[in-house]
């Protein structure tokens, strides 16, 4: 927070210095201008009232005027305005101030100049502050798109964790009811479960290496409670410390395929999971067999529906989905463009 305060401080001071340039600069010019028929004394008087009367209007209009037409949309009201100030300045400078540094038959020309430069001036002050307005705009808007996303992300990784930990605490329950040696393991699996959610999800990424090791903690709790003799197959390959990832993607897929998969119930069932890093792809998928009847009765695209979610705010158009469905059997197909260590 300290180091945007001070980019905030420094943009303010470079903001007014070059502000302050471009009217030394118009003064000098205008000294210059003048010196050609006018002494200096006249010349540094007449630059000076004729450059502050122009500063007056610029800014009239680009902190008070403009606001009519970019904020409160009154356009009439401005043009009346703004002709208004115009003519006032006009008057107060040219006709009464600097009067006397002209010949009659010149004062009119002068005043024509004065005042097609105020306007002039008026335009550019209007368009610097509907540029500002509009960039000020654009930053609320993509600030504000930024703090919907991060809650839509909190929301959707909500979801998932009260998911996992029901699952498992009704298992550890079973056992610990039947009196099930596994229990105390399957409390210390869960234990280092709940510490990756709770702590390194809390980040937008975490280390792969440390995903997947979470992975195979899900998969050795769910070996506890269906059996050693289930057929669960994992598979990883190119995987190093990298790349980072989005927490939680990969663990939901094979949560989904648990939990819609036949395996509980049918000795021939199985879930295959194959992950493959090759570069800064990850090219993943997970399949599994079903239960068809007890898969139209479940709400499984809830869950779908998370993860596409999941995967369009944090990765956009670097990943894809595939699904697919085919008489008994059901897969998901994911590739992702890893994010490297020191760019997270």
């Amino acid at each position: 927070m300290q180091k945007v305060n001070i980019l905030r401080i420094n943009q303010k001071v470079i903001k007014f210095s070059v502000h302050i340039a471009i009217w030394i600069l118009l003064l000098i010019s205008t000294i210059n201008f003048l010196l050609i028929e006018y002494s200096l004394v006249d010349a540094v008087i007449f630059s000076t009232i004729y450059v502050f009367s122009l500063s007056v209007i610029f800014y009239l209009n680009y902190l008070f005027i403009a606001n009519l037409l970019f904020i409160h949309k009154k356009y009439f009201l401005y043009l009346l305005v703004i002709s208004a100030t115009i003519f006032l300045i006009n008057y107060l400078t040219m006709l009464t101030l600097l009067s006397d540094w002209f010949a009659s038959n010149g004062v009119y020309n002068v005043q024509l100049d004065s005042i097609i430069n105020l306007i002039l001036l008026c335009g550019v002050s209007s368009l610097l502050r509907g540029y500002e307005f509009w960039y000020d705009a654009r930053e609320k808007q993509i600030k504000l798109e930024k703090e919907n996303i991060a809650k839509e992300l909190q929301f959707l990784k909500s979801q998932i964790n009260p998911h996992f930990l029901f699952n498992t605490l009704n298992n550890i329950y079973s056992l610990t009811y039947h009196k099930d040696d596994k229990a105390p393991e399957m409390i210390s699996k869960l234990s280092k479960l709940l510490r990756y959610m709770l702590y390194d999800c809390s980040n937008n990424r975490v280390e792969l290496k440390k995903e997947i090791e979470m992975i195979g903690v899900y998969l050795d709790l769910e070996i506890l409670r269906l059996g050693e003799d289930r057929n669960i197959d994992f598979y990883h390959e190119g995987v190093n410390s990298e790349y980072k990832i989005a927490p939680l993607i990969l663990i939901n897929v094979i949560e989904n395929a648990f939990k819609h998969s036949d395996i509980s119930n049918n000795r021939n069932g199985w879930i295959k999971i194959e992950l493959l890093v090759n570069g800064n792809k990850l090219n993943y998928s997970v399949e599994n067999t079903m239960n068809l009847e007890k898969d139209n009765k479940s709400k499984s695209g809830i869950g779908l529906e998370n993860l596409q979610k999941q995967l369009d705010i944090n990765y956009n158009e670097k990943s894809t989905l595939n699904i697919t469905r085919n008489k008994d059997r059901f897969k998901i197909e994911i590739e992702i463009e890893l994010d490297e260590n020191n760019e997270v």
